[in-house]
């Protein structure tokens, strides 16, 4: 069955990066409600930065998961102590902390349950 097709080597193959932005996006996204829970505490705010390449800087990398540990892990976390134990927010976004599943990796700050 292969033989039908000839091997073509000239095909580029690198994935190539979209370039990061100059300036800060802003993105103002509706969610389907939770229907468990009251409709004004059902907003989420998020703060997304575009970090580093895992493969290139794997250094980085682990500072990042150290960073994000520190910050987010666990009931004596400085953002859990502050913001949950703080009655601010009663969590975390969705995706918060450093997140190094994608090729670009990203390190997400927020919130959700908090009231419009």
């Amino acid at each position: 069955m292969l033989s039908k097709f000839e091997r073509k080597d000239d095909i580029p193959s690198e994935l190539v990066l979209d370039k990061k932005p100059k300036h800060p996006l802003r993105a103002e996204v509706k969610f389907m409600p939770d229907l468990m829970s009251p409709a004004e505490s059902q907003a989420k705010m998020g703060i997304t930065f575009v970090c580093n390449q895992m493969c290139d800087d794997p250094y980085e990398t682990f500072k990042l998961q150290v960073l994000s540990a520190l910050l987010f892990e666990g009931p004596n976390s400085l953002f859990y102590k502050t913001i949950i134990e703080g009655d601010v927010a009663p969590n975390f976004c969705p995706g918060y902390g450093y997140d190094n599943t994608t090729r670009q990796s990203t390190f997400t700050v927020g919130v959700q349950g908090i009231e419009t």
